[in-house]
């Protein structure tokens, strides 16, 4: 039988208001006493997430309680401070590829 591990016991999407949204997981480390973050992009319009490395693996030094609003908090700060920017950038582009990719090649078949 396939073994899964937890990843999250938190999770929270916050749309963008551009087409974009961001989805965060947070996981509740015992040994350290706080939670653990990790924040994904994806398009609103596809159904995929992509990481975005630089937030990854967030401290969130909050209780349970407040878990959410903190991890829209984060969300909100680095999206005004525009460090979010690079990653929207990203997926349009891989999405284009992707696009691109898929018309060369003739599509997928099903």
């Amino acid at each position: 039988m396939l073994r899964y591990e937890n990843f999250s016991n938190i999770g929270i999407e916050t749309s963008l208001h551009n087409g974009y949204s961001i989805v965060g997981f947070a996981l509740w480390d015992k040994a350290l006493g706080q939670y653990t973050a990790n924040f994904y992009i994806k398009d609103d319009q596809v159904n995929h997430l992509d990481l975005m490395e630089d937030h990854s693996s967030i401290i969130i030094k909050t209780d349970a309680q407040n878990i959410r609003n903190d991890l829209n908090k984060y969300i909100n700060e680095n999206f005004e401070a525009g460090k979010f920017n690079y990653y929207i950038k990203r997926i349009k582009y891989e999405l284009n590829c992707f696009d691109y990719g898929d018309d060369l090649l003739g599509g997928i078949d099903e």
